[in-house]
Parts: C-alpha cells; sequence; structure tokens
C-alpha cells in the first residue's frame, strides 16, 4: 500500500506491476520494463518521496519506479540470480534486496552502487 493509504501496488507473472485504486479496485496505471517474472516489490512509507517503487525480479534486476507517471527511474544490476525480496531501509536512501544467488545486498539508491 502507498504511504498514501489509497493505492496499492501489486507485482505479477507477466513481468508487470499494477498499481490499483483501493477504493475501487480498479487499475490506475501498469508499470513494464522487466523482463520475466516480477516475485517483489515496496512501496513503504520509507521510499525516497513516498511515491517511489522497489521491484525485484527473475531478470535479476531491481527496479526504481516514480508511481506518478509509471517510468522506470533506475535498473540496479548484480544479483546472479533471482531477485527475491525488496525493501527500502528507513531515510529512503538504501533499499536491501535478497536473491537465489543466496546473498542480499545493500544498494545506495542515488548512485546505485
Amino acid at each position: 500500500m502507498t504511504a498514501d493509504g489509497r493505492r496499492v501496488l501489486s507485482a505479477s507473472l507477466d513481468r508487470t506491476l499494477r498499481l490499483w485504486d483501493a477504493a475501487s479496485a480498479s487499475c490506475e496505471r501498469v508499470l513494464t520494463g522487466h523482463t520475466s517474472d516480477v516475485n517483489a516489490v515496496d512501496v513503504s512509507t520509507a521510499s525516497p518521496d513516498g511515491r517511489t517503487a522497489l521491484s525485484g525480479a527473475k531478470d535479476r534486476t531491481l527496479r526504481l519506479w516514480n508511481l506518478a507517471t509509471g517510468e522506470c527511474r533506475k535498473v540496479l544490476e548484480g544479483h546472479a540470480d533471482v531477485v527475491r525480496a525488496v525493501s527500502f531501509l528507513p531515510g529512503g536512501r538504501f533499499a536491501l534486496s535478497g536473491g537465489e544467488d543466496k546473498t542480499v545486498r545493500m544498494w545506495d539508491l542515488g548512485d546505485g552502487a
């Protein structure tokens, strides 16, 4: 659920994320860019501006999304296998991801390192 509590973001095996209006259950936006199954998503209040989402997928990438426009802001690469979990850290500057490559990675969202 987004920081304002009005929207829900879902991850899908069809390579997309969908932003839903929580009150009407209607799809507002489809986010595309991953090249395989999307396994994880975070839109917590810890996101940098409350309007940014983070996703992780079978394509071994994480992506930062602008929920207002649906634009992919940044692609983060480094996992050697499927990404299974993502989470913003408090303050929104860093994120964590976990993958089937048996690693947990901490990302600087400013420079992608």
